[in-house]
């Protein structure tokens, strides 16, 4: 087998332009991109909805993708977007299920928005689950709002607020 030496461009020539992937796929979803040629710059707070900006607010975003199947668990110190899988339990700041989106673990965070499925629990100080929302699970919650439309199979349980000195 000869060796050109040149495996690497090759390769890289053939492969789909990943930003452009990841801007088609954002654009697909409810969130607004611009264009950009530097994939850390999108999305950014500055194009969050109005009604999600308390999710993102200065916070980084982590972002799996809606052709992402993630096996493993998520521990993140940004806030996380999920459009795609996972089998596994989400730590973060600010966790959102997107449309699509499916969950198989527990999510534990400040600030939970369920746009999609979760097969899980969930411990939060906020909750939000959208009309799409569907979880099969209990939620441990200090406020939560519910939608007309949503789904929810399992024990909602108040979270008793911290006794100060």
């Amino acid at each position: 087998m000869e060796n050109s030496g040149n495996n690497f461009v090759d390769a890289e020539a053939e492969m789909p332009d990943f930003n452009a992937a990841i801007l088609e796929a954002l654009a697909a979803s409810h969130l607004p991109v611009v264009a950009s040629n530097r994939l850390s710059q999108i999305p950014t707070p500055a194009l969050i909805p109005a009604e999600h900006s308390k999710f993102f607010e200065n916070s980084g975003i982590t972002v799996i993708g809606p052709s992402a199947n993630l096996e493993g668990h998520v521990n993140s110190e940004s806030a996380c977007v999920i459009f795609g899988r996972v089998n596994g339990n989400i730590t973060a700041p600010r966790i959102v299920l997107e449309i699509g989106s499916y969950v198989e673990g527990n999510l534990n965070s400040r600030s939970v928005k369920i746009l999609g499925t979760l097969n899980g629990n969930i411990i939060c100080d906020e909750a939000t689950v959208s009309a799409n929302g569907k979880i099969r699970g209990n939620i441990a919650y200090e406020t939560i709002e519910m939608d007309r439309g949503s789904e929810i199979v399992g024990s909602l349980w108040l979270k008793p607020n911290p006794v100060s000195a």
